[in-house]
This record gives structure tokens, sequence and C-alpha cells, in this order.
């Protein structure tokens, strides 16, 4: 499948369970890349929901758990 590069809009959309199915079936099947400072953009990302309260702090904690976990390793370009 051909490569993508993936932002910290589509990365938080994902792990905050948004997006349409279409957009994480394509995170789960194609080969991904992100810019290097990422996960410091989704947790800029996240908190800022946070303090707006669009996400549930419990949720915010979740997603970041969920971030430090699933996008270790990904591919910068």
């Amino acid at each position: 499948m051909t490569d993508q590069v993936v932002d910290a809009s589509v990365v938080f959309e994902v792990l905050a369970g948004g997006g349409t199915a279409e957009l994480r079936r394509r995170m789960l099947t194609r080969s991904s890349s992100a810019p290097e400072l990422v996960q410091v953009e989704v947790l800029s990302v996240l908190r800022r929901a946070a303090r707006r309260g669009t996400v549930a702090r419990r949720d915010a904690d979740a997603i970041a758990e969920r971030l430090a976990a699933e996008i270790v390793g990904f591919p910068v370009r």
C-alpha cells in the first residue's frame, strides 16, 4: 500500500475514537509516517481539548496512554 503522512489532528482523532471508519481503516492498513514531533503535537491538541472540556480528563489520560503505547516507533519524515 501507499505510504501516507499523518499529522497530529489525524492521530488525535483516531486515538480519541473519532474520525470516519475509513480513516481508522486506512490508519490500520497503510504504512504511515509522521512529523518528528507528532507525539508532542498530539499532546498539545489533547491538552487544548481537555481545557475546553471537549474531552473529559479521564478520557484524556486514556488517550495519552494510547499515544505512548501505539505511536512509539512511528517512522519520521
